[in-house]
């Protein structure tokens, strides 16, 4: 299954693969793709949602040979799913806007 630790690791620059299954398992998860509730397509660079051994073979090969600053530029573009605030200073502020 998933969980937003994906979406943090993405935000992070961790190098993931993901094998986007579940709603070939469960019928109601079909809402709950990769990306949710983002509209995404079922494969990109670093997620499948195929189940054969080929495919997820061949994604792993690719996130595990592109060099990190190609890695870097790819999830760019999917940071959105779960930005973070590095220095947390979001939280820094609503604290002391509230003391």
């Amino acid at each position: 299954m998933d969980s937003t630790l994906i979406y943090e690791a993405i935000s992070r620059g961790s190098r993931l693969a993901i094998f986007d299954f579940k709603y070939k398992l469960c019928s109601y998860m079909k809402s709950r793709k990769f990306g949710w509730p983002k509209k995404m397509p079922n494969r990109g660079f670093f997620w499948t949602d195929l189940d054969n051994f080929k495919s997820c073979d061949k994604l792993l090969d690719r996130v595990r040979n592109i060099n990190y600053s190609k890695w870097l530029k790819i999830i760019k573009r999917y940071q959105d799913l779960c930005p973070i605030d590095k220095d947390n200073n979001n939280i820094k502020q609503i604290i002391k806007n509230n003391i």
